[in-house]
C-alpha cells in the first residue's frame, strides 16, 4: 500500500509540475480532464460545504503530523468530539508521548481559553490556555479555534476563491482511491508561490458516501509534506452535550488526587 501510494504522489507531483511549468502542458493536463472527470472540482468543494451543513457533531479518530520548525512530527492519534454550536472541542491524545493529554474548547466560555490538562509524574495539572497564545500555538499549525472538517472546508474554500479571482486557482480531479476502507474522490489544489496562499499543494480525499472531506495532505514548495490531517472511525450526529465539553466530565482525567483545580 505503501509503495502505492508513493508512486500516486510521484505522478501528482508529476503533474503538477508540468501545469505549473508549461502552458501547452497545461492545456493538454486540462483537456484529459475534461475527457474523463466531467464533475467541476470546485463545485465539488462546495458540495463537501453543502454536506458538512447536515452534520451537527461527530466523533472521530483524528491522525495529525505536522511541519514545526522545520522539521517532520511525528504522527500523533487523538481521539475527538466536535459540535457545531455552540462550537466545541474535546481532544484526548490516545498514544504516547501524549498519552494522558486532553484539550477542552467551547467558544465563549472557560474565559474564552483552552482548557488544557496533562499527567506530569504524579500530579494531574490543568490550565487555561488563550487558544493564540504562543505556547498554545506551538503545538500546531491551526488554533483549535480553526479545528474539525467543517472549518478546514471553510478555510479551502476562502483560499480557492481568492486564488480563482486572481486567476492562480488550479484545481482538478485525480482519480479514485480509498481511505479507511472507503472510497474516496481524489482533488488536487496547486497554487503559485504568493504569501496569501499557505500551501503549494494540498491533496483531498473526499468520502464518496459521506460527501465529506476525510484527509488533508499539503506540501510546501519544496514539495515536503507540511500537514497530514485524516480522520477515521467518523461518526456523525451523534448527539453530542455539553457534557462532552465538560472539563468535570467524571469519564475525563482532569480529576487530581485533590480536588479541582488551575494552576497558573
Amino acid at each position: 500500500m505503501r509503495t502505492c501510494c508513493a508512486t500516486w504522489v510521484c505522478g501528482v507531483l508529476a503533474l503538477s509540475f508540468l501545469v505549473v511549468s508549461s502552458r501547452g502542458a497545461a492545456g493538454q493536463v486540462a483537456a484529459v480532464k475534461r475527457a474523463v472527470q466531467p464533475l467541476d472540482p470546485l463545485q465539488m468543494v462546495y458540495a463537501c460545504r453543502d454536506a458538512c451543513k447536515s452534520v451537527k457533531d461527530f466523533t472521530a479518530v483524528m491522525h495529525r503530523q505536522e511541519r514545526l520548525w522545520g522539521q517532520l512530527q511525528p504522527m500523533e492519534t487523538i481521539f475527538v468530539k466536535f459540535r457545531n454550536q455552540p462550537f466545541s472541542v474535546y481532544m484526548k491524545w490516545m498514544k504516547e508521548p501524549h498519552k494522558t493529554r486532553e484539550a477542552i474548547y467551547v467558544a465563549n466560555q472557560n474565559d474564552g481559553k483552552i482548557v488544557a490538562h496533562e499527567v506530569a509524574g504524579l500530579v494531574n495539572w490543568m490550565r487555561k490556555v488563550s487558544p493564540n497564545a504562543p505556547e498554545a500555538r506551538k503545538q500546531s499549525h491551526h488554533p483549535i479555534t480553526e479545528a474539525g472538517i467543517g472549518k478546514a472546508i471553510e478555510s479551502l474554500i476562502r483560499v480557492c476563491d481568492k486564488a480563482k479571482q486572481a486567476g492562480d486557482l488550479k484545481l482538478f480531479c485525480a482519480g479514485q482511491d480509498s481511505f479507511d476502507n472507503r472510497p474516496t474522490d481524489l482533488l488536487v489544489r496547486i497554487l503559485p508561490q504568493k504569501p496569501e496562499y499557505p500551501y503549494h499543494v494540498i491533496i483531498l480525499h473526499i468520502d464518496k458516501g459521506l460527501g465529506l472531506p476525510v484527509k488533508f495532505v499539503s506540501l510546501n514548495w519544496d514539495y515536503e509534506v507540511e500537514t497530514n490531517y485524516s480522520y477515521t472511525d467518523l461518526k456523525l450526529n451523534v448527539g453530542l452535550t455539553d457534557e462532552d465539553f465538560d472539563y468535570k466530565n467524571k469519564e475525563y482525567g482532569y480529576q487530581s488526587l485533590v480536588g479541582l483545580r488551575f494552576i497558573p
